[in-house]
């Protein structure tokens, strides 16, 4: 059976899993069975629907209703269909979901994926489809709708030859089916409940959108401490299109049910914070007839449900202080208590959930850079979302007062420095890792061999590279600017930096339990040892550079203890992958085995070969792997640099692309890229569907492509060789954009967009919320006219006509910057047609593209930066080559200024722009800017 080519999966600036085209967010809806099991009927459920109507609660995002269980007789019909109960509904099915309906509410389903349901009646085992045809024909389905599959009465794994994982698949693959059948767009969401066996978070978003972590919920305490200690295991795999189900809310039964529910209102809204903010399900399961005003206001509270709904940010909030915490406080008291300390962020700012694990009123404090999301050295507004009110101004910490299992809501958004009375930092070493990435460079390893432990505190992102001196006689050298030598071999044993390097890292690894990302661009391999003092399956994200000197470097005697290579990830569960500056003479077996090791977790894949790579047999050897596992890969995201210029399409012929949904392409060789219309035609011809397309291979069978792809949302032309005119048909799909990326390259070669024309053209992007385009000096106020009206426009990118013209040459920048600053900021000052837009934007910037990058991203040190040269200096940075005990004032950290593509991966645009944030203030936005600030734009 094969689900691969049935799911699809989607690109969201996150790493993601099964997207069957719903169920980004948490599931919002009621569920019969906590309130009523078998004892209901269709007046009854309608009943329940009126007053979610009436409480305002369908208004807050409850949006589908499921009948749980007993609403079918216990025989099917002579075709096998199932039989709705005559005695709940007199009236047939149909015209029960159409009631249902008029109070903005779909109907959805349940089942097992076993002979019968948990209540004896027809299971959908063997009749998925079957199933799937009858819910439809009863009108159930539509947004919002899911398919809640339980887990009884199951066949026997050697009966059916299927282990837990294949019989859900099959419900799947059923979904699939019907929706292609039909071409409805609005599929039933699937949500797994198989009760948290076999770790399902491990398994389960790749064919389901949702799974239980856990048996059936109870209205007691206990119950919500064990379910929530659970969660503190598996948060991690809550993302868009893929959540945690923490089972139906017990809100509103206490006193109620059998045995009689206890939770007292302190413990509901504990309840129901955890849930929402763990991205949870959120499915009312009291009856609502009986509901009190602090029911109501419990299930309703819209600044919680607000964060559960983030269209922007898919992650759970994560636990801190996990365990037996005696140095912290005794909040974590025993190891059955769940965790009494959670934080993440969303779009609205940091979030932190404190619950009182005790059983009697406490203070409990907390650092605030305890959370990833907040920044050392400012001061933050908290904002409780229980009181719905602002409730102070936290400063390095934060301490609150709870009775009993109560929790504390807070939402904090930054207030600007912290004051200066204040004093300095704790840590001063440590302020640059408030923020989740962490380079490796000179300073910071000489600090983590100091101070370890607070240094590595709060790493998420590890980035290890170095710049090493040119034409270096003493080794390795770390974050110096300019191109190196080889490694000194005779230091290897006892002076090397890089034998330091590794043995520093090897005790700072160990020390950080936040750590997921590991960026690896660095000449020198890492050892296995490094690798092996990761716990199993903690990292994610790997980057990983075959730079020349690496394979050089492997046939190096090292010393006893050190042993190259990346192949000792202890039980690797890597979602996303990058291996960069593949050649055609490198030793396959670290690619192969990293793609054969992850297959069953891996969701995003890049791969950048080097322009020398011309033997198709070594191109086959490493890709290989990932034909023979296509069908166990999971991918939904493929980034390629220089896979067509030794020959046609080839492998990619026969991979098969269903899943992906973000696809990269970028050819360095003119080959390749003449070479991709043969790709790019194969997909015109399987009507394959991205929803981002980022390349440099432009040629009529790409327009083709583009204009016949319906539901693309991101289109970045990283160098465009052909006016937006070129394009007809692309003005009929507008309306789906919401990223829209088209710097017009070599303007000596294409003339100048007129304004009026472009502008009439991207009016039509309703959705759009980031958008670069070229445009020339005159009309200016005629285009922020018309990018006033876009509602949901955030990022802001101009790249500049008469700037552009100077690129390259010794020449300093035109007075167009000048001119687009002042007219802008004119336009955004005028109170009647520029405020409202002014307080959408979140980023206006104003760059040059810098295009002048050779074949290996990297700048040409001899003339192309100095592109920067004639606005902020970053020529000096860039081009500087001493050595950092040259520096004054001792200042070992130089990094050097790194512009176009970075980390050697072609598909992270760099922009060096000069950057306004709109809460900053316009009148002295011009004096405050202290150098250019470096975005990524990650596909």
């Amino acid at each position: 059976m094969n689900s691969l080519g049935l799911s699809a999966l989607l690109f969201a600036g996150q790493a993601l899993a099964l997207n069957n085209g719903i169920g980004k967010l948490p599931t919002m809806g009621y569920d019969t069975y906590n309130a009523f099991e078998k004892n209901y009927d269709g007046a009854l459920a309608l009943e329940q629907a009126r007053l979610m109507k009436e409480y305002g609660l369908v208004d807050a995002g409850y949006n589908t209703f499921i009948l749980d269980d007993f609403y079918a007789l216990e025989n099917r019909s002579e075709k096998g269909e199932m039989i709705p109960d005559p005695a709940k509904f007199p009236d047939g099915m149909l015209k029960w979901t159409r009631s249902l309906n008029k109070y903005g509410l779909s109907a959805s389903a349940y089942s097992s994926n076993g002979y019968k349901t948990c209540g004896g009646l027809p299971g959908a085992y063997g009749r998925e489809l079957q199933d799937l045809e009858t819910w439809r024909s009863w009108g159930w389905g539509g947004k919002g709708a899911i398919v809640k599959y339980d887990n009884c009465y199951i066949p026997y794994d050697n009966v059916t030859m299927e282990n837990e994982y294949g019989r859900y698949e099959r419900m799947l693959d059923a979904i699939e089916t019907l929706a292609k059948k039909y071409k409805h767009p609005n599929k039933f969401i699937y949500s797994l409940c198989q009760w948290g066996w076999q770790d399902p978070h491990n398994w389960a978003p790749r064919i389901s959108n949702a799974w239980r972590i856990d048996g059936d919920i109870r209205p007691y305490w206990s119950a919500i401490a064990k379910i929530l200690l659970l969660a503190s295991t598996s948060y991690g795999a809550t993302d868009f299109y893929q959540h945690g189900d923490m089972d139906m809310l017990e809100v509103g039964n206490s006193g109620r049910g059998t045995p009689v529910g206890d939770l007292t209102v302190a413990e509901q809204r504990t309840h129901f914070t955890a849930w929402a903010l763990l991205k949870s399900h959120l499915l009312i399961g009291t009856d609502l007839r009986n509901a009190t005003k602090d029911t109501i206001e419990i299930l309703g509270n819209k600044e919680l449900i607000a964060i559960n709904q983030d269209p922007h940010e898919g992650k759970a909030i994560a636990p801190f202080r996990i365990g037996l915490q005696p140095d912290f406080s005794r909040i974590t008291y025993n190891e059955t208590s769940p965790p009494g300390f959670w934080a993440g962020t969303s779009s609205y700012g940091p979030v932190f959930m404190i619950i009182n694990t005790l059983n009697e009123t406490q203070e409990v404090s907390f650092d605030l850079t305890e959370n990833w999301a907040i920044r050392a050295g400012r001061q933050y507004m908290v904002r409780d979302m229980w009181l719905h009110e602002d409730v102070g101004v936290a400063v390095r910490n934060w301490t609150v007062k709870l009775g009993a299992h109560d929790v504390a809501a807070l939402l904090l958004k930054d207030a600007g420095p912290e004051p200066k009375e204040t004093g300095p930092l704790p840590y001063p070493s440590v302020e640059d890792l408030a923020d989740e990435g962490v380079q490796m460079g000179f300073c910071l390893m000489r600090g983590l061999a100091n101070n370890c432990r607070q240094q590595c505190r709060y790493v998420r992102k590890l980035s290890v590279r170095n710049e090493y001196a040119k034409e270096s006689t003493r080794g390795t050298r770390w974050a110096v600017a300019g191109k190196g030598s080889y490694f000194d071999t005779t230091n290897l044993p006892s002076h090397s930096p890089w034998v330091w390097a590794n043995i520093v890292l090897g005790m700072a690894i160990p020390l950080m339990p936040l750590l997921s990302e590991l960026v690896w661009t660095a000449e020198m391999p890492p050892t296995k040892e490094i690798f092996s003092c990761l716990p199993p399956g903690q990292l994610k994200s790997l980057v990983y550079r075959f730079s020349d000197d690496y394979f050089y470097h492997l046939k190096i005697k090292w010393p006893a203890q050190f042993t190259p290579g990346v192949l000792g990830i202890k039980s690797p569960c890597l979602s996303s992958l990058a291996m960069t500056d593949i050649t055609s003479w490198a030793a396959t077996k670290d690619v192969s085995s990293l793609l054969v090791d992850n297959r069953e977790s891996l969701q995003v894949l890049k791969l950048r070969f080097l322009e020398e790579f011309t033997r198709n047999d070594k191109l086959f050897d490493i890709v290989s792997p990932i034909i023979e596992l296509q069908r166990q890969l999971r991918l939904h995201t493929l980034h390629l640099r220089n896979v067509l210029s030794p020959g046609v399409p080839g492998w990619l012929e026969g991979f098969d692309f269903t899943c992906i949904r973000v696809f990269v392409l970028i050819e360095a060789n003119t080959l390749g890229n003449t070479r991709s219309k043969e790709l790019w035609s194969i997909f015109q011809r399987t009507d394959q569907r991205f929803e981002t397309l980022i390349t440099n291979c432009e040629n009529d069978a790409f327009i083709e492509l583009v204009e016949s792809t319906q539901e693309l949302e991101r289109l970045v032309l990283s160098s465009v060789m052909r006016l937006i005119t070129d394009f007809p048909k692309l003005n009929n799909h507008f309306a789906t954009f919401k990223s829209l990326f088209l710097p017009q390259d070599a303007l000596w070669k294409l003339p100048l967009l007129p304004v009026r024309e472009v502008m009439g053209l991207i009016s039509n992007c309703k959705q759009l919320e980031q958008l670069c385009i070229t445009l020339d000096h005159r009309n200016q106020e005629h285009i922020f006219a018309i990018l006033s009206e876009f509602q949901y426009l955030k990022h802001l990118f101009f790249d500049r006509y008469d700037d552009m013209m100077s690129v390259g040459d010794a020449r300093g920048p035109t007075l167009g910057p000048t001119a687009f600053i002042n007219t802008f900021c004119d336009f955004c000052n005028n109170i009647s047609t520029g405020s409202a837009f002014l307080s959408r934007l979140e980023l206006v910037s104003y760059f040059r593209t810098l295009w002048s990058v050779n074949s290996m991203g990297q700048i040409h040190m001899e003339g192309e930066s100095n592109q920067l040269g004639g606005i902020d200096g970053s020529t000096q940075r860039a081009n500087d080559f001493k050595t950092p005990e040259a520096k004054v004032g001792g200042n070992y950290n130089y990094t050097p200024v790194q512009i176009g593509w970075t980390d050697h991966l072609d598909d992270e645009m760099v922009l060096a722009l000069h950057t306004w944030v709109t809460n900053s203030g316009w009148n002295s936005m011009t004096t405050s800017r202290t150098g250019p600030e470096y975005l990524r734009l990650n596909a």
